[in-house]
């Protein structure tokens, strides 16, 4: 699917994806069935991200640098598992959870954000492509 309509598209269909289970997530605590498939979801957008890192990593940075960024991008994962949680647990004293769906749906909503960026970026020349000028 990546191939055929491009990452971007990909990418922000995912994210919108992520936008409409966050905030759809309050309305589904009574319901462990609405919840499973809440959180069926949130890992299906978890999945299709890392899935399409193999394709958009060495269109952005390049075959040569991919190892380096493909690992950096799974050290960030880890990182946002362990910081998501503990800014999860502090949100969650002061607007419960409500409010920490919320938080969620903004920075899903920032990747669209970041994705608007890549657009810009991904027609820039990468700085190992541009000749040294002083040569």
């Amino acid at each position: 699917t990546v191939d055929r309509i491009g990452f971007r598209k990909a990418y922000t269909l995912t994210s919108l994806f992520q936008i409409a289970i966050m905030l759809a997530l309050p309305f589904t605590l009574n319901s462990k069935a609405a919840f499973l498939a809440a959180g069926m979801g949130t890992t299906f957008c978890l999945g299709g991200s890392v899935a399409m890192f193999v394709t958009v990593n060495p269109k952005i940075f390049g075959v040569k640098n991919a190892a380096e960024i493909y690992s950096f991008l799974f050290w960030a994962l880890s990182l946002a598992s362990v910081f998501g949680a503990k800014l999860a647990a502090s949100l969650l004293d002061s607007i419960g959870w409500t409010g920490v769906f919320r938080v969620m749906a903004g920075l899903s909503f920032a990747n669209l954000g970041l994705i608007a960026l890549l657009k810009r970026l991904c027609n820039l020349p990468m700085p190992w492509e541009v000749e040294d000028a002083g040569k």
